[in-house]
C-alpha cells in the first residue's frame, strides 16, 4: 500500500514499493517437512513478482558475507539509505532445535550474537503457527 507515509514501524514501511530500488531481501528458511520453504517460496514470489530484489536460500545455504555486503553498500548520494531486510522462516525440530537444514546458520548465529548486538541495528519477532492439518514446517 503506497497510499501515504509508512511509518518505521508500521507493515507497509517494509514493503514500500516506492524502496524497490533501495531495499534488498533475504528470504531465508529452515524446514525438515517443507511447509516453512513452501511459505517463504511464496513470500519470495510475491516480491519478486513486484520488482522487489530478493534471495531465496535454506539458512544453510546462506552466504552470510553476501547479507553484510548488501548492507554495506554505498547509498545513492543525497537519498533515503539502502536496507537489508533479512526474514527468516523456520520450523523447528525435536524440542525446539533447528531443522536439519539450519544448524550450521544456528551455530554461526549463536557465534556471533555479541558482535550483532553491538554492530547492527535489528528486530525480532517470531510468530507461531500451530498447523492446522497434521505435518511441520
Amino acid at each position: 500500500d503506497d497510499r501515504g507515509e509508512a511509518t518505521p514501524s508500521s507493515p507497509t514501511s517494509l514493503f514500500n514499493s516506492r524502496r524497490r530500488d533501495l531495499d534488498k531481501y533475504f528470504i531465508l528458511y529452515g524446514s525438515e517437512g517443507g511447509r516453512s520453504k513452501r511459505q517463504a517460496a511464496a513470500l519470495y514470489s510475491a516480491l519478486k513478482t513486484r520488482g522487489f530484489h530478493t534471495v531465496f536460500r535454506s539458512l544453510d545455504d546462506t552466504d552470510v558475507s553476501a547479507i553484510t555486503a548488501a548492507a554495506a553498500a554505498k547509498r545513492p548520494s543525497n537519498g533515503p539509505p539502502n536496507r537489508v531486510i533479512v526474514l527468516i522462516l523456520t520450523s523447528t525440530f525435536h524440542n525446539g532445535g533447528p531443522p536439519t537444514n539450519g544448524r550450521a546458520f544456528c551455530r554461526w548465529l549463536s557465534a556471533q550474537q555479541e558482535e550483532l548486538a553491538q554492530s547492527h541495528r535489528a528486530s525480532v519477532g517470531s510468530l507461531v503457527v500451530s498447523p492446522s492439518r497434521g505435518g511441520g514446517g
